[in-house]
């Protein structure tokens, strides 16, 4: 099962170079088809990474653009493999990226999470693997990838492949109430966090960061087996928090299951 999503990101990559990759009328409305599909990349991912489980990919960038990959002239190019796209595409936007980017932010915090965890790097994986300049509707999202096409076949492949890995979400929530335990999340938040395997009902709630007595920041947790995963919920930004913080995630991730 795990092997799945590996091969079908191999398919995907190889579809889209022949520009004969099937997809619904509402993925071909919403996303970039002409940029190159990334379903997962790699910052030095070892055997046993901190899976990262982000939205989709942003705007287009001229190394995605179809022109650029099939003609080789950048980054990509139509004689590799995705796996090796993969390992070039993580010190690429971990080097490029503007310090103010909100993604550079969060790769550099994933990065000190899994070094706190003790798994080998992060590996990147996008619930939807093509580009949009804006945030797909969600809604929407959860509705297409329930069908039988290509989105629902692949969610189904990245639940499979994360099951049995430590993965993180990181998520944007409202600002009016304080974050707790008992809080009620969206049916986005929701699909989010079934598909990285973390189950709500028996998760523990880690309190992060606070002003005065409201919780801005916080983390349902769960862990055993040497499996770990978090769903992270940060009031206005879909990002980690500070390095003390981190810290107090990573505790509460390591800490024995009761």
């Amino acid at each position: 099962m795990a092997e799945d999503f590996i091969r079908l990101c191999e398919t995907l990559w190889r579809d889209w170079l022949a520009e004969s990759l099937d997809v619904s009328s509402f993925v071909d409305a919403t996303f970039d088809m002409n940029a190159a599909p990334e379903p997962y990349v790699s910052f030095n991912a070892g055997r046993r990474p901190l899976i990262a489980l982000t939205t989709n990919p942003g705007q287009t960038m001229p190394h995605q653009l179809r022109s650029h990959v099939q003609q080789g002239k950048g980054l990509l190019n139509r004689g590799m493999d995705y796996a090796e796209a993969a390992r070039i595409l993580g010190p690429f936007y971990k080097r490029e990226l503007s310090p103010r980017n909100p993604a550079k932010h969060r790769i550099t915090k994933l990065l000190q999470l899994s070094t706190l965890l003790g798994t080998e790097g992060v590996l990147q994986i996008d619930v939807c693997p093509f580009h949009s300049p804006t945030m797909p509707k969600k809604l929407a999202l959860i509705r297409e990838s329930a069908q039988h096409g290509l989105l629902a076949m692949y969610v189904e492949a990245v639940q499979g492949y994360i099951a049995a890995q430590s993965v993180v979400v990181v998520s944007a929530v409202g600002t009016q109430k304080s974050l707790r335990s008992e809080m009620k999340v969206s049916p986005w938040l929701a699909w989010l966090t079934t598909i990285a395997g973390l189950d709500l009902k028996n998760a523990s709630f880690v309190r992060l960061v606070s002003r005065d007595a409201k919780t801005t920041c916080g983390a349902f947790v769960s862990s055993g087996s040497g499996v770990m995963k978090a769903h992270v919920l940060m009031m206005g930004s879909n990002n980690l928090p500070n390095s003390e913080a981190l810290k107090v995630l990573a505790e509460g991730l390591l800490r024995p299951a009761s």
